[in-house]
């Protein structure tokens, strides 16, 4: 398990067509704060505790995972189109 790896997280091996992502919000303790469908929602949570805590991460039910810091860094091991729009976004760049 690296730092960009939550406790207890693991890829998922097979996805399912047809189902909606859930976004999980997990705190720097490990603390699942938040499961939503929207990225949006799990974005913003986000974004306001690593304000608070330095970091946490946000995996999916894709089996995507990343570290979003207080900085605005957003670190990854796994490429999904979600995490660029989350990349994008913590930049300011609003374009979809």
């Amino acid at each position: 398990m690296t730092d960009l790896s939550p406790p207890g997280h693991q890829p998922a091996l097979f996805v399912l067509p047809g189902g909606r992502d859930l976004y999980r919000v997990i705190d720097a303790t490990g603390l699942v704060r938040l499961t939503t469908p929207s990225v949006g929602i799990a974005f913003t949570v986000a974004t306001r505790l690593a304000g608070d805590a330095g970091f946490v991460w946000i995996t999916s039910s894709d089996g995507g995972a990343l570290r979003l810091a207080a900085d605005g860094d957003v670190r990854t091991e796994t490429l999904r189109p979600w995490i660029d729009t989350v990349r994008r976004a913590r930049q300011g760049d609003t374009t979809p």
